[in-house]
């Protein structure tokens, strides 16, 4: 077995000196070195062409991060390939072990290790202080180790390791991310479509700098950022935040369910996001297919929710819903919450909660734009509200920054009216189930022509 190694570098020769060191001395897996250099002035091409077992790609300006690693990827000749930055150190075992967790099942599409500097699901952050420090601690913690193998919904690309059969599968990265950011999120993301799990290796450990080429070179982040983000949000319809801070289950492979974005909702299915009751008077959201139970009465009204809003089902249907958990006012966030609802902080500041991240909203102007009233948000304590991972602020440019929001009504640029559910707009035929669903309480959003064009139209609702 050959492994490519694809390091990427744009000055920072000291770092790069380090990483490719640290291979060396702690990689006993056939390997070979492939670095692309994106532009470098500080003389890094130079002292690449004196490293024997590196063969160097010369790129004369900065041609991206999914660019310079597809380039790597189409000179390397392994049939294991390992993105690696050049602001990592590598230590005892750590390739062994990734390659081990790729290996040990054929469904693992992709594998990285955890980090000091990484996406939080990777991240456990160490205490060391030097390099001798660092290559001490990992002879301790790089022991192979199963048990500390994880599913996660994304990886980051500071390394990952991947079979070469994979690109024949799902493709390169994709290059319309320009600079760097979210390729990788993307990369993973199409990993999981296709049916393929990615694993983070909790038994190999990889230190990371992170962001020192950018920070080196003067490349602004957060408007690279910003721009992929958005170049993200276009092509899937869904906020990144939910696979890089929230471990959805209905991402993985073969977790199925109606109202998400990773599945197609299924044809006349009910909608989620509605209320429904059996004969016994028994409350129930629906959301993601399943039936979650209203506590009590406290916490139906706690939860803001109107009997207006609330449909009779025969007992034959709500049974046939399978269970979800139960919605308590007074339980933990976000388990014991819907998934989507607005909440208000003691300052009367408001937030979207939506599937497990907080987005607050800069203003009012942005609030009123998308139909909501104070009066439906719920309280909650600053404390509360922290415990949520929190995504980019919601601002009037509502419908270039986010997804659309699940459960609310919208108006096509000709007067249709859609309801959103797993960033689809399902078309609602004629006004008996406005009445039916009980939206015809609430006041649609006007969505902008090119909006609306570019989101997807999942099936018609009928009542």
């Amino acid at each position: 077995m050959l492994v490519s190694i694809v390091i990427l570098t744009l000055n920072n020769w000291g770092l790069t000196e380090r990483c490719l060191d640290s291979i060396v001395r702690y990689t006993t897996i056939p390997y070979e070195l492939i670095c692309i250099d994106n532009g470098s002035s500080d003389g890094t091409q130079h002292q690449l062409h004196r490293w024997e077992n590196v063969r160097l790609v010369e790129n004369g300006t900065n041609r991206g991060f999914a660019a310079a690693c597809n380039q790597g990827i189409e000179a390397s000749t392994g049939d294991t390939i390992l993105l690696l930055n050049n602001d990592t150190m590598v230590s005892h075992h750590w390739l062994e072990n990734l390659l081990q967790a790729l290996y040990s099942s054929s469904n693992i599409g992709i594998v990285g290790p955890v980090s000091n500097m990484v996406t939080p699901m990777q991240r456990l952050p160490m205490s060391y202080s030097t390099t001798e420090a660092y290559h001490e601690f990992t002879k301790n913690f790089n022991i192979t180790n199963p048990s500390l193998w994880r599913d996660t919904t994304a990886l980051s690309g500071f390394c990952m390791l991947f079979r070469r059969q994979l690109i024949d599968q799902i493709g390169y990265l994709d290059e319309a991310f320009l600079g760097g950011g979210f390729e990788d999120i993307d990369f993973g993301y199409r990993t999981l479509k296709m049916g393929l799990r990615l694993l983070i290796a909790g038994d190999s450990h990889v230190h990371h700098e992170g962001n020192a080429s950018f920070a080196h070179n003067s490349i602004d982040m957060v408007e690279l950022g910003q721009r992929n983000r958005r170049i993200f949000l276009r092509k899937w319809n869904f906020n990144p935040e939910r696979l890089i801070y929230t471990l959805d289950e209905f991402f993985f492979p073969g977790r199925l369910t109606t109202g998400h974005p990773h599945h197609q909702t299924k044809d006349s299915s009910l909608p989620n996001g509605i209320l429904v009751r059996d004969s016994k008077e028994n409350i129930y959201q629906i959301e993601k297919g399943l039936k979650r139970p209203v506590g009590s009465l406290d916490t139906f009204h706690a939860l803001h929710f109107r009997l207006d809003r609330v449909i009779q089902l025969s007992d034959a249907m709500v049974t046939s819903i399978p269970n979800g958990k139960p919605l308590l006012h007074n339980g933990q966030l976000p388990e014991h919450f819907p998934t989507v609802f607005i909440a208000r902080d003691p300052m009367n500041g408001m937030h979207l909660i939506s599937h497990g991240l907080r987005y607050p909203f800069r203003d009012f102007e942005s609030f009123r734009l998308l139909g909501y009233e104070v009066n439906e948000s719920i309280p909650l304590s600053f404390a509360n509200l922290g415990t949520l991972p929190i995504g980019p602020p919601i601002d009037i440019n509502v419908f270039e920054e986010h997804e659309l929001i699940d459960y609310r009504l919208y108006m096509s640029p000709n007067h249709g009216l859609y309801y959103a559910e797993g960033g689809q707009l399902r078309p609602i035929p004629s006004p008996r189930e406005l009445h039916v669903f009980g939206w015809h309480t609430q006041q649609p959003i006007p969505l902008p022509t090119d909006v609306f064009h570019r989101s997807p139209q999942g099936p018609i609702i009928v009542a």
